[in-house]
């Protein structure tokens, strides 16, 4: 729907105005998240590039499921609403899920002194 003042709006599921962007807004190129990689870096990167370009919080919510891809797009749309009504709840939301995936160093040397213990179960190796 085009607004008078040239900006174009949409609503939501739930008939709520919930961004209205400027006409000839082109969605950048970032790197789409896909559970791989840093969550974090992720989340600063987004945030970084969609705030030089001069977007409030609104829009940068309407527009973060755009900068994921697959299993990850997946999740935010099985997400509760209530649950990404603010940057910060879908901050959290997000680090929660992906935490998982940091890239955690560990070097070679690590790896050859890594062994299972004779009454170690290997789930619990797998786990530590």
């Amino acid at each position: 729907m085009r607004d008078p003042d040239e900006t174009i709006s949409w609503d939501d599921t739930d008939d709520m105005l919930v961004a209205t962007l400027p006409v000839g807004f082109r969605m950048p190129e970032i790197e789409r998240y896909t559970s791989v990689g840093c969550h974090r870096i992720h989340l600063r990167l987004y945030s970084t590039v969609m705030r030089a370009l001069g977007l409030d919080e609104a829009q940068l919510l309407i527009l973060f499921p755009l900068s994921l891809s697959g299993i990850t797009q997946r999740w935010y749309a099985s997400l509760e609403s209530s649950r990404r009504r603010t940057r910060e709840d879908l901050a959290q939301e997000f680090i929660r899920k992906y935490s998982f995936s940091s890239d955690k160093s560990v070097t070679r040397r690590e790896l050859e002194f890594l062994k299972q213990r004779s009454n170690e179960s290997v789930s619990s190796f797998i786990s530590h």
